[in-house]
């Protein structure tokens, strides 16, 4: 791996490669499996997002030709953040599947506010949808989707709100005990994505090695969630990586 403004070492490469076989391995064991239920509905689609970020995480560090920092820390930034979700979802057991239910839920809340956006705004998309054969049937069908769980996203005003979690990820990660990374790389992370004068102005806080190494730690956090909601047998070696990488702190 190599970018103009750094060489990451041969030890570097070996652990992120060790740490990319573990993955694999694990990401074929669950899709063997024949739980199909609705915390496994969930948690896959939060681990297929991750690995994908981790594999475009990897393919900027290693090959691009210019300051990578803010795009890097665009894509840890939703990966810390569906870290986040996946361990909020599933810290309590006792409510990781109505949480889990909640969060396929809330695609119909997103799917009727996109549409309604989309139609009310002039453009392409607009004239594509609203001129559609299959509208007369999709959405009588959203809005009736949308009319079973809305209760479930709406507060004492009235007012359907715009996560399918209750508060704030900084809720979240305090529920979670991760609200010291949320203080510190929430701001630098979201600085990145919304182009903050800040982050655009300086070199960024993060060592290059350490873009890759976060990102396989979320990746991990999620990864350790659907392996053992999955009750799948790890080898020693696979369980410790796991662990051992799950567990580390990017403060």
């Amino acid at each position: 791996m190599r970018t103009p403004e750094n060489h990451f070492d041969e030890h570097d490469v070996c652990l992120w490669n060790i740490h990319k076989e573990v993955i694999d391995r694990c990401t074929a064991a669950i899709n063997a499996s024949q739980i199909n239920d609705v915390i496994h509905r969930a948690l896959k689609l939060l681990h297929n997002r991750t690995v994908n970020a981790l594999t475009s995480l990897q393919i900027l560090c290693a090959h691009s030709r210019h300051n990578f920092h803010a795009d890097a820390g665009s894509i840890l930034r939703t990966m810390f953040d569906i870290s986040v979700q996946a361990e909020y979802m599933m810290i309590d057991p006792t409510l990781a599947h109505d949480r889990a239910q909640m969060f396929l839920d809330f695609y119909w809340v997103q799917k009727r506010g996109f549409m309604q956006r989309a139609l009310a705004c002039q453009g392409r998309l607009s004239e594509q949808l609203s001129q559609s054969r299959r509208r007369s049937e999709a959405e009588p069908v959203i809005e009736a989707e949308f009319k079973r769980v809305m209760k479930h996203f709406t507060n004492d005003r009235g007012k359907v709100r715009s996560t399918w979690y209750p508060g704030t990820l900084a809720d979240l990660s305090r529920a979670i005990g991760r609200y010291g990374e949320y203080a510190i790389y929430q701001p630098l992370l979201s600085g990145a994505v919304h182009a903050g004068p800040y982050i655009l102005s300086h070199p960024f806080p993060i060592r290059d090695t350490d873009f890759l190494m976060h990102g396989y730690t979320f990746a991990m956090r999620v990864l350790r969630l659907i392996v053992q909601h999955h009750k799948i047998t790890l080898s020693s070696f696979d369980a410790d990586v796991i662990n051992s990488v799950a567990d580390s702190s990017i403060n």
